[in-house]
């Protein structure tokens, strides 16, 4: 069996991002009666907010949420995110 995460072993951002596609899709065939759900990719994160402790986690976490409401605010069919 093959074990993608374990320690040492990575997994391409590509991978992740392609994933996240599939998921996305995924969920439009659900019915519109089911919660709806959206899968970001890696395009939310910058590798500066794991290693760097410049500007401390707030000036992050600020960045983090934006990224968020970026990818949020693209949302080409938002059905029920917030229900």
């Amino acid at each position: 069996m093959f074990k993608s995460l374990n320690v040492s072993n990575e997994v391409s951002d590509g991978i992740i991002d392609c994933w996240a596609e599939v998921l996305n899709f995924q969920e439009k065939r659900k019915s519109r009666e089911a919660y709806s759900r959206q899968f970001f990719g890696t395009k939310v994160v910058f590798p500066w907010m794991l290693t760097s402790e410049e500007g401390g986690v707030e000036a992050r976490m600020h960045k983090f949420r934006l990224g968020i409401k970026g990818a949020v605010n693209s949302v080409t069919r938002p059905r029920d995110l917030c229900r």
